[in-house]
Parts: structure tokens; C-alpha cells; sequence
């Protein structure tokens, strides 16, 4: 039987009024065997906090970056992922937290599955106030039905994620084997949001990726004025850079062009959705002029053939 104890990995930035919540629901739960609380360059008291939390509880480690910078929570993660003792790690948000059956669903699927790299559930929103909620509801659309949600194949994750924002994969509810996570290179740290969504679908690609339980939440996401989901431009202007950055990773790893071709569409979908562009051919050049190296892929070739036939 494996032994299954969890490094959680929360990065820090000015949550002064919510660490010392996250942290301690993570803490208390009997598979976590670290909390490692990095702080990211934080100017209001939330290093304070968290130096005092480790001094009352051994299984708290704090880490800062050499230079006590901000360097996002790519980076910051990854720092935590290198640091960690355990052969699982999950994340949390400092202004998140977890619930008492956090880690209940995903210890039964890994024991049962020898094959698992990885195990997914669902979290569920909380409003701090009703001006949180407006701004939320605005941007997003919420899952309220749980039981219409249902597990997807391993082998047809990516397309889902891709194409469908299948529960969309928050990080707070994954948990991931810690030498999957090294061994695909961690988040990328050329991005400051949507550096996960890149990971779990490179891992959707390059792991197996199990379905816990999807009916029941096993963590909150505190949904507050200060939320970065709320910040739509920056969103939209890293998500571009998420799907430019997966194009090229998907061309460097030689995936079949199939797969090639549905992280293309899914960028030429997002495009349509958000920016003045007319038709895939438009698209087609933009991806070309921002990276010439295309031009030596066979896709580029192939891709050509298709838009120009169309």
C-alpha cells in the first residue's frame, strides 16, 4: 500500500486578511504531511503572519524567493514543488481554503489506480459580499447542477479541456504526483495567469489524470473584490500567450497533427471570441508572422493546404 501524504504548496501575495484561514485548512487534515507558504514579495503583514503560524506548527514551512521579490505564482509554486518533501503536492490560493474532505476522494482513486499521475475534483464558490457576486457573474458562468457533471476518459481529457472548460479544472482541487510535475517542467514562469490552465492541459497530454468525486466540493474559493478573476484585460492578454505558448510546446513534443490542429482551433476559437478577427486565414498569419520557426514544421504545411482549401 502507498503511503499517501501531501506537500500543499500556497504562494502568497498581500492576503493578510485570509492566510492564516487557508493555511489552517490545510494543516489540520491528517494526509497533509507540509504546508509550504511561499511568500511572494507581500508589502502588507502577510509574511508576518505566516512566520508566526510556522513558529506554532511544525508542518508550516515559509520560503521566500532569494530576493525577497515578486515573481508570480508560476514561479512561485514551482519553488515549492523543488522544496517539497512528499511524493504528492496540491495547491491552495491564499484566499481559498479546504474542506475537511479535501484529500478523501483523491486518496481512494490513487490507492485504487496504480496508474494515476494525477486526481481532479470540484470546488465551489463563495461571495464575500453581493458586489463580489455581480462583478463575478458578469464575466463567468457558475456550475450550480453538480450532478450533470460526469469523468472523462483520460485519453479525451485535453479535448475537453480544450474545447469545453470542463469544470474548469481548478487548481486548488488537483493533486498531482510530485515527480509528474518535475518531469513536464512545472508551470511556466513566462506566465503570470493562465500558467495553469497551460500545465493541466500539458498533463492532460503527457499523463493519466483521474476523475475524483465531481458531486461533492472539496474546497472553497473565496470570491472577493480583490479577485484576479476579475481583471478581464490582463485574462484575456495571457490567455493568448497560454495558447501561443501551447502551440509551440505541442510542435516541440511532435504530438500527431491531430492534436496539433485542436490546440490551433481552440486559438482560433478564443480569438474569434475576443478580438476583431474575421476568418481562420487571418489567424493562420498572425501565428506565422509571431513565429517564423513555424514555416519549418510540418504542420505549417499541412495546416496550409487545409486553410487555403477551405
Amino acid at each position: 500500500m502507498i503511503m499517501f501524504k501531501v506537500s500543499v504548496i500556497i504562494p502568497v501575495f498581500n492576503a493578510e486578511k485570509y492566510i492564516t484561514r487557508a493555511i489552517n485548512s490545510a494543516s489540520v487534515l491528517e494526509e497533509v504531511g507540509e504546508v509550504i507558504v511561499i511568500d511572494d514579495g507581500s508589502i502588507d503583514n502577510s509574511y508576518i503572519i505566516c512566520k508566526e503560524l510556522s513558529k506554532e506548527n511544525k508542518k508550516i514551512k515559509l520560503l521566500q524567493h532569494q530576493d525577497k521579490g515578486n515573481h508570480g505564482p508560476a514561479a512561485t509554486r514551482n519553488l515549492g514543488i523543488l522544496a517539497a518533501e512528499f511524493d504528492y503536492i496540491a495547491f491552495l490560493d491564499s484566499d481559498d481554503y479546504y474542506l475537511p474532505n479535501r484529500f478523501q476522494f483523491d486518496k481512494e482513486v490513487f490507492l485504487k489506480n496504480n496508474n494515476a499521475d494525477g486526481v481532479y475534483g470540484i470546488l465551489t464558490n463563495i461571495f464575500e459580499n453581493e458586489y463580489s457576486e455581480k462583478v463575478y457573474f458578469n464575466n463567468h458562468s457558475e456550475i450550480l447542477d453538480y450532478s450533470s457533471i460526469t469523468p472523462v476518459e483520460p485519453h479525451k481529457l485535453y479535448r475537453a479541456l480544450l474545447f469545453y472548460g470542463y469544470i474548469r479544472f481548478y487548481t486548488p482541487a488537483i493533486t498531482i504526483k510530485r515527480n509528474i510535475l518535475i518531469r513536464e517542467g512545472m508551470f511556466n514562469e513566462h506566465l503570470r495567469w493562465s500558467e495553469d490552465t497551460e500545465l493541466w492541459i500539458k498533463l492532460s497530454l503527457k499523463a493519466t489524470l483521474l476523475a475524483g468525486n465531481l458531486q461533492t466540493p472539496i474546497c472553497i474559493r473565496w470570491v472577493h473584490g480583490n479577485n484576479s478573476v476579475h481583471q478581464t484585460d490582463k485574462a484575456k492578454h495571457y490567455k493568448i500567450k497560454m495558447y501561443h505558448s501551447l502551440l509551440k510546446w505541442s510542435l516541440a513534443e511532435n504530438f500527431p497533427f491531430a492534436v496539433v490542429n485542436d490546440i490551433f482551433n481552440a486559438y482560433k476559437s478564443y480569438l474569434f471570441q475576443n478580438f476583431p478577427l474575421k476568418n481562420e486565414k487571418q489567424v493562420f498569419w498572425r501565428l506565422i508572422k509571431s513565429n517564423i520557426d513555424f514555416i519549418f514544421k510540418s504542420f505549417f504545411w499541412r495546416k496550409l493546404k487545409l486553410v487555403y482549401t477551405n
